[in-house]
């Protein structure tokens, strides 16, 4: 497997910022010839807050299934911004995911221009960011998985506790979103955000939740809402806690669903729990 660690220059984010990226490019047969050919599909894949771009590869075996499923991973580092515009400190990692990301990765490497080679995924934070993004930016992802994603209806939903973690606070939530009024008109109030999509339809989403998982309430809620705006949507429930294995558990069961191994599989529109 070729795994790269590379830096570039983002004029979204304005600094240089790190990236990993898995290419199936180099696998060979016992003959010594290549199994893939360009150019590949893709997944970008979003790490949870506190997390950076090699989470994904260190805690879990995506390397191993994006082999079988010749697949390329866009890992970038979104800190812990919750993959959002801040206009006001000068960065912008929405924009950088939904526009600049996948563009300069089609020119770095041999990845598919065609929309329905693309997904974005990602866990907590990032379950949240892929589908703010996702839903943002409907013609650059052609499907959206959530894993144990952070759903929230109000930007500043925290209490001011000395013993909660940063973020589970207001000042936290304020230096991310602003205040209410900004968060329901940037895109980032999901529920909000549906409702302003002109082709519900065209969206194709997959979430996962643990039972034992502190945020499956919100997961339930936001799954229910999107089956009854007409989105197209696989919800699936399994024992677990907002933790690595589920998480691995997840990220196979959406790479199954969304590249099976006989045939095309279609996108079922309803929840599924199991």
């Amino acid at each position: 497997m070729a795994l790269l660690h590379v830096s570039f220059f983002s004029k979204t984010l304005m600094r240089t910022i790190p990236l990993s990226v898995y290419l199936p490019s180099d696998s060979v047969d016992f003959n010594n010839q290549y199994l893939s050919e360009e150019p590949y599909k893709a997944l970008m894949l979003l790490h949870g807050v506190l997390g950076s771009e090699q989470d994904w590869v260190n805690q879990t075996r995506i390397l191993r299934y994006a082999k079988e499923k010749n697949l390329v991973l866009i890992m970038p580092s979104g800190e812990n911004h919750f993959y959002v515009d801040q206009p006001w400190n000068y960065t912008n990692y929405g924009e950088f995911i939904g526009v600049e990301l996948p563009e300069i990765s089609r020119r770095m490497f041999p990845i598919s221009r065609k929309r329905e080679d693309l997904g974005i995924a990602g866990l907590s934070m990032g379950g949240y960011g892929a589908l703010r993004n996702g839903i943002k930016y409907p013609d650059t992802f052609s499907v959206i998985a959530s894993f144990s994603g952070a759903i929230y209806k109000n930007a500043l939903p925290f209490e001011e506790d000395s013993g909660s973690p940063f973020f589970l606070t207001t000042r936290y939530a304020k230096s991310i979103f602003k205040d209410q009024d900004y968060y329901d008109s940037h895109g980032n109030q999901l529920f909000k955000a549906i409702e302003k999509v002109e082709n519900p339809s065209d969206l194709k989403i997959f979430m996962t939740c643990g039972t034992e998982d502190w945020l499956l309430d919100k997961s339930r809620e936001f799954s229910r809402f999107l089956f009854e705006k007409g989105v197209p949507v696989i919800y699936k429930e399994k024992s677990g806690g907002h933790e690595w294995d589920f998480w691995d558990w997840s990220i196979k069961d959406f790479l199954d669903w969304w590249i099976p191994e006989d045939a095309d599989q279609g996108v079922s529109s309803g929840n599924v729990r199991s």
